[in-house]
């Protein structure tokens, strides 16, 4: 039972201690430090997300989707809405509907969910069932911009 608690606290992203003795009790929880694991897509390589992208803008999530399981592990955001604030590859409007896949387990591999009111790089491919899926999410960031921006310029010279 324990065991099953200490992995439920963890996929959760609860911070927590476990005194040394085996009587020991679990200390209260920790809920003003955020926990950062990454955003979606973070283990895939910058280089081949620009490549494999029909589309890449910085975006401001405006709704979040609604949450649907999907494989153990994983939670999909089905129609998540973001407004378009700069396309860096392809064309689209002002708004975007996407599907966002957010990987909770194993706990090296965790992702963060998207915040509403947060600007993101979306890099977006069409789906074998024609709907838009951002598989590779990073911070609208100077440094994130200047890297994707970079790799679309070597992608342009191959």
């Amino acid at each position: 039972m324990r065991l099953l608690r200490t992995a439920c606290m963890a996929m959760l992203g609860c911070s927590f201690m476990v005194a040394p003795n085996a009587n020991a009790q679990v200390a209260p929880f920790k809920h003003n430090q955020p926990v950062t694991h990454g955003l979606p897509g973070k283990s895939i390589n910058l280089e081949k997300a620009v490549r494999e992208s029909d589309l890449i803008v910085t975006a401001i999530q405006i709704f979040p989707g609604m949450l649907f399981p999907t494989s153990a592990g994983q939670a999909s955001y089905e129609e998540a809405k973001f407004k378009v604030t700069k396309v860096l590859k392809g064309s689209c409007g002002n708004e975007i509907v996407a599907r966002v896949v957010v990987r909770g387990l194993p706990a090296d591999a965790r992702e963060d969910s998207l915040n509403v009111d947060s600007e993101y790089v979306l890099m977006i491919r069409e789906d074998l069932d024609k709907r838009s899926k951002a598989f590779k999410v990073l911070p609208a960031d100077q440094g994130s911009i200047a890297a994707v921006t970079a790799a679309l310029s070597a992608q342009q010279k191959k």
